[in-house]
């Protein structure tokens, strides 16, 4: 018994054993899992990514978590890109064996907890684009460190207002492991660290974009291991070290952005490995390091921005695979090397404002991949070669202020890619190249002081994406091409100080141009009153045969010359309808009235032959005989009396007295005359026998013997109630042609069709154009049918079904909901059209977008302006027929007629944006929660465009006129016209046309013509700096010069000055406003950074600005939403 006692406690002793060895074991996961659970607690994660970690599950089935195979220890959190938000939880510090935590690219904040230093093990740490404050604490115990990145990320949206502060921690310099070392764009202040030698496995530093100071200590050359070192955009200054020199295994080496001086140490120019080099924006001077580039494999070179003289560097691509050479606004002199014509590799190849002379080599205007040619500023000579037109991928041509000579090559016309062409102030000769024409990308032209001659070819119309012409002090000849008017996105010309003549044309009143010089020129005729007030009379003076409407002088207090008349034109073809409309009926006036003269002398021939009396006819008894005739012939006794006959003339009355002529005493005998009534008169004549309207005689003659009937309606004679009816006939045939004429000119303007005159011929032997503007507005017919393209469109859609919604007004109903489109309905301009406001019949309020109506130019012009306005609505109503969501302006219907385009849409009560933050005075949006609610609302509606539309939709015109408010101010985004698709499986691509308003245009669209949703990011920028501050996009400064809000609001943002930015006339923000505020405009300062890539989401932007909105109420940041909400 004793022997089983015995057992028995063995027994329990081994089961307490094992139950006692397995606890710890089941201890430590659950420390592990209940720290992950807590970690998990601390933050928000609105993509469910962490909805794995789960309580009852072992750790290493979470996602994002790596474990230990042996022990089931965690050793990796990697949770990168993931849109968490919230804070580090202390509890990590219980994970002992975790070698790696990485979490970059998310929207943690905080401090980093003090509590990390227990995770001993720790050897990387990537906090990279969060939005981490504070301080670095010590992390003198984590010796294994290999890896720290707490770089902020580029996009201040995702962070701002954290920044990691203060100076670096020697504590850092105790991590002798470390072998990267990145706290970039932080506000991290202070020298740059001697201890940073230490260091000496340190490969990699990444100092960039913080307040840095003081000189490179020359204890960095001591880090022989380095191969990156970037302290760009800081403080520092000073000369380098010469033992920088010295580190072989550098690659990429940047410094731009600082203040450092002094010639570079000549052992860069032995290094073997270097293929990033960029200082630019420093000090540094003296001649460059003759042997740089020869041994390495140099792809990236920009010394910008210094004092550099001597010789250019000649080796720099030594190893042909250099794509970036840019070294202008420095001092180097010289003839530039031929080495050069062998790298074909080069993209960006930029070396303006030097001193440097000779000519360029053939092979150099013919690089295969050259994106930016850019000699601009030196002392250049020579001709353009014609194997320009080789470098099919140019997009900028800088060449302007050069000695460069001869004619511009036609082969320029084959850099379909070309953007901004600078020739101007060079001594260019010849004709400008009709081939400019097809440049069709082309948004900047500069030929001004060149020796130009020639007329302007018209052909430059075709560069429909031209922003700035400038073709001034030249000595170009002929006339302004009327074409021009095509160019419809062009906002700057100048034609100033050449010879041109002729007419302005008054179809340039169309464009959108804010700047205008057409001075020292021998132009004639009428100034448009549009363009006087746009250029002042500084435009236009040096033409002393121009003059101005009376009006015009009332309206700018001109100083011109007022028109006497206006000077000629040739008509149009509806003026020449009509003036033939009014010769017909003139021409059948005077007909009608010859016709009722030939008819009075045709009555009075009859009488005429009445009283010459045939022989047989007697002078019987004349009881009384009437004569009223405004003169008389004819009337000689044989006739009166007769041969042989007797009688008397009982009564003679001639009444008028006006009676010329002679009768005999024979004739006047009393004895025959019984009643006389002759008034007084010149009777003193005798009677004319020709030409004279015959006399009308009284029915008084009775014949001695019948005489033969008379016929009363022959070819001898008409009735009266015929010549009634052809007098009514010609009044109605006048009428009738008046009447056709008009309609006629309403045909031909309804189909587009125009009829002009062969006059001179341009280059290409097409009649040049000679009309001018029609003052009046003309409707089209209602029932004309429109185009078949359009027709076909329209029906395809339809048929798709995307077009079922929408409602088809008639023509007929909105001109009366319109009164004609009258001005008085008039609200407003859009890139489609204008804009009217009317109440339709069952009461609706909408707002009506009609495309501009064309104008009398040519009808090839007009086919091709037609055709542009088709494409804009049907891509507009494609597009709108299927977006549906509560901050987008929604599409009721639309009309098509003849050539008329028209979108009906919902009415928004309280107007644009734009209004009620630069017109109205006493603007409900006077308040920041307001002002930034109404920013949330247009975000929410441009996301939808980006991230939910498919494809995505580029909005391509963001800016304030473009958001309207509802009567209950929610905001809407509005104007599609220019939308353009996005590539389902692209992130970018290249734009069709013009995109944007000066002002709002993203520079990187402008500068590489890269259309992204980032460009709509930009111009959303542009209007939150709006909102902030209450300034235009473009707006003047104190001293009456244009500037743009961009560059005066975020410098300001960026030194933590807003205060200086905000509009005064919104009440200064409450304490919880403050915060909202300075996030917003973080978050604009973020949208409008130069580099697309760098800039937030609409995402991302929605989010910060529910953010800024809820600390305006004080509220907790995170919001329930639902961007993909869809108006019901």
């Amino acid at each position: 018994m004793a022997r089983n006692f015995f057992l028995s406690l063995q027994f329990l002793s081994f089961l307490s054993f094992l139950f006692f060895s397995a606890f710890p074991l089941s201890f430590g996961l659950n420390v592990e899992t209940r720290a992950l659970l807590e970690f998990k607690k601390q933050l928000k994660d609105p993509l469910n990514v962490l909805d794995s970690w789960k309580e009852l599950d072992s750790p290493c089935k979470f996602s994002g978590i790596a474990c230990d195979t042996t022990s089931g220890k965690v050793t990796e959190i990697s949770l990168d890109n993931k849109s968490l938000s919230g804070e580090i939880s202390a509890s990590i510090s219980a994970l002992e064996s975790m070698t790696t935590l990485w979490l970059p690219s998310n929207s943690i904040s905080g401090k980093l907890p003090l509590e990390l230093i227990n995770c001993s093990r720790l050897r990387v740490l990537n906090l990279t684009g969060n939005k981490m404050v504070g301080v670095l604490p010590d992390l003198t115990p984590l010796k294994t460190w290999r890896f720290l990145n707490c770089r902020q990320t580029t996009s201040p949206a995702d962070f701002r207002p954290g920044h990691l502060r203060g100076e670096i921690p020697e504590s850092i310099f105790g991590l002798w492991k470390l072998e990267t070392f990145d706290i970039s764009s932080n506000k991290i202040t202070g020298k740059f660290p001697k201890s940073i030698c230490k260091l000496q496995k340190l490969k990699k530093i990444e100092l960039y974009m913080n307040n840095l100071t003081g000189e490179i200590p020359p204890e960095l050359a001591n880090l022989t291991l380095l191969q990156e070192i970037d302290i760009s955009s800081n403080q520092m200054y000073g000369k380098l070290p010469e033992g920088i020199g010295n580190l072989k295994n550098l690659t990429v080496f940047q410094l731009y952005d600082n203040n450092f001086s002094g010639e570079l140490p000549a052992g860069f120019g032995e290094m073997q490995h270097l293929n990033g080099f960029s200082i630019y924006k420093n000090n540094f001077s003296g001649e460059f390091p003759a042997n740089f580039g020869r041994f390495s494999p140099l792809t990236s070179f920009d010394i910008s921005e210094n004092r550099f003289s001597g010789s250019f560097p000649q080796f720099l691509c030594e190893k042909r695979i250099l794509y970036d050479l840019l070294a202008l606004e420095n001092s180097f002199s010289g003839e530039f090397p031929d080495s050069y014509v062998k790298c074909k590799s080069l993209k960006r190849f930029r070396i303006s404002m030097n001193k440097l002379s000779g000519q360029i080599p053939d092979e150099v205007w013919a690089l295969p991949l050259v994106i930016i040619l850019d000699f601009g500023d030196n002392d250049f000579s020579g001709r353009i070669s014609p194997k320009i037109g080789l470098s099919t991928r140019l997009n900028l041509l800088f060449l302007q202020n050069n000695r460069f000579s001869g004619q511009l090559p036609s082969e320029l016309g084959k850099l379909t890619n070309l953007e901004r062409l600078s020739l101007q102030s060079n001594s260019f000769s010849g004709e400008i190249p009709s081939e400019f024409g097809s440049l069709k990308q082309l948004s900047s032209l500069h030929l001004e002081e060149n020796s130009l001659t020639g007329p302007i070819p018209s052909k430059l119309s075709d560069c429909a994406r031209l922003v700035d012409l400038n073709l001034a002090s030249n000595s170009l000849s002929g006339p302004i091409p009327h074409a021009f008017s095509l160019m419809s996105s062009l906002n700057s010309l100048n034609l100033s100080q050449n010879k041109l003549n002729g007419l302005i044309p008054e179809d340039l009143e169309k464009l959108k141009l804010s700047d205008i010089d057409l001075s020292g020129n021998q132009l004639s005729g009428r100034i448009p009153s549009v363009l006087l007030t746009i250029g002042g009379d500084k435009a236009f003076l040096g033409n002393d045969k121009l003059c101005i409407d009376e009006n015009s002088k009332s309206i700018t207090n001109s100083k011109m010359n007022v028109c006497l008349r206006k000077h000629g034109q040739k008509p149009t073809f509806g003026d020449k309808l009509v003036s033939l409309s009014v010769i017909l009926s003139a021409f059948v006036v005077a007909l009608a009235g010859l016709l009722l003269v030939s008819y009075k002398n045709f009555k009075q021939g009859q009488v005429d032959r009445k009283n010459d009396l045939d022989p047989e006819w007697k002078l019987a008894s004349f009881d009384q005989l009437d004569i009223e005739a405004d003169e008389i012939c004819n009337l000689k006794e044989e006739n009166l009396i007769g041969k042989g006959g007797t009688g008397k003339v009982y009564r003679l009355d001639l009444k008028k007295e006006s009676f010329l002529g002679f009768w005999g005493n024979e004739i006047l005998d009393s004895n025959l005359i019984v009643f006389e009534k002759v008034r007084p008169g010149p009777y003193t004549s005798t009677c004319p026998y020709s030409d004279i309207t015959p006399p009308v005689a009284g029915p008084a003659l009775a014949p001695s013997s019948p005489p033969p009937a008379p016929e009363e309606s022959t070819s001898s004679g008409w009735s009266d109630k015929m010549i009634a009816c052809l007098v009514v006939g010609c009044v109605g045939s006048s009428v009738l042609l008046l009447t056709i004429g008009f309609f006629l000119l309403r045909y031909y303007k309804c189909k587009g069709c125009r009829v002009h005159d062969s006059g001179p011929l341009d280059e290409t032997g097409a009649p040049l154009e000679q009309g001018t503007r029609q003052q009046q507005q003309q409707h089209p017919q209602i029932e004309q049918a429109a185009p078949p393209v359009l027709e076909k469109r329209l029906s395809q859609l339809a048929s798709m079904g995307n077009a079922s919604h929408l409602e088809e007004f008639s023509l007929q109903l909105l001109l009366e909901a319109t009164n004609n489109f009258s001005e008085d309905h008039k609200v407003g301009e859009g890139s489609f059209g204008s804009v009217y406001r009317c109440t339709l019949g069952d009461g609706r309020e909408v707002a009506i977008k009609r495309a501009e109506t064309s104008s009398t130019s040519s009808y090839a012009v007009e086919s091709r302006r037609q055709e542009e306005k088709d494409n804009a609505f049907i891509n507009e109503l494609e597009t709108l027929s299927r977006l549906h969501h509560k901050n987008l302006v929604r599409l009721l219907g639309f009309c098509e007629n003849c050539n008329e385009r028209v979108l009906v849409y919902e009415y928004l009560s309280n107007g644009t944006l734009h209004n009620h933050l630069h017109k109205l005075q006493n603007s409900p949006l006077m308040s920041w929660p307001k002002r930034i609610k109404v920013a949330l609302d247009a975000a929410r509606g441009i996301e939808y465009l980006h991230e939910y539309a498919v494809p995505p939709i580029i909005h391509r015109d963001i800016k304030s006129s473009n958001i309207l408010l509802d009567s209950s101010w929610t905001a809407k985004v509005s104007d599609f016209g220019l939308s353009l698709m996005g590539p389902e499986d692209e992130e970018s691509h290249l734009s069709l046309s013009a995109a944007g308003t000066v002002g709002y245009m993203d520079p990187e669209y402008y500068r590489l013509q890269l259309l992204t949703t980032k460009s709509d990011v930009y111009s959303f920028g542009v209007v939150l700096l709006e909102l902030l501050s209450g300034m235009k996009a473009i707006h003047k400064n104190e001293n009456g010069e244009p500037r743009n809000v961009v560059d005066f609001a975020v410098p300001y943002i960026e030194q933590d000055e807003i205060h200086r930015v905000l509009d005064k006339r919104v009440p200064t923000p409450t304490p919880h406003e403050i915060g909202a505020v300075a996030y917003v405009g973080f978050l604009a300062a973020d949208c409008v950074t130069f580099e697309g890539q760098d800039r937030p989401s609409m995402t991302e932007i929605v989010n910060n600005l529910e953010r800024a909105l809820a600390l305006c109420s004080a509220q907790p940041t995170s919001l329930s939403r639902s961007t993909t909400e869809s108006s019901k």
